[in-house]
């Protein structure tokens, strides 16, 4: 759902980026990898593919996300990226 983004937050309507939204990318020890190094670099290709694909969505890892190029040849902002 929408719940995070359908949200009233305190003083919402001043945001200057619009509304809070949240993109989620998931990846399960041992199911997705064998290692601590592997298992975070295959949420991030999860959450990448998420923001990719319209955003404000929990995306859990499929064998072949960690082969998707970012655009701009970057990797997916964190922190105070939007969505």
């Amino acid at each position: 759902g929408h719940a995070i983004e359908n949200h009233v937050c305190p003083r919402g309507e001043t945001q200057p980026l619009g509304p809070v939204t949240l993109s989620l990318g998931v990846a399960t020890f041992p199911a997705a990898a064998d290692d601590d190094v592997t298992l975070l670099d295959r949420a991030d290709a999860a959450l990448y593919h998420a923001k990719a694909n319209g955003r404000n969505k929990a995306v859990a890892y499929l064998p072949g996300m960690e082969s998707e190029e970012p655009a701009q040849g970057g990797a997916p902002a964190t922190g105070t990226d939007q969505g």
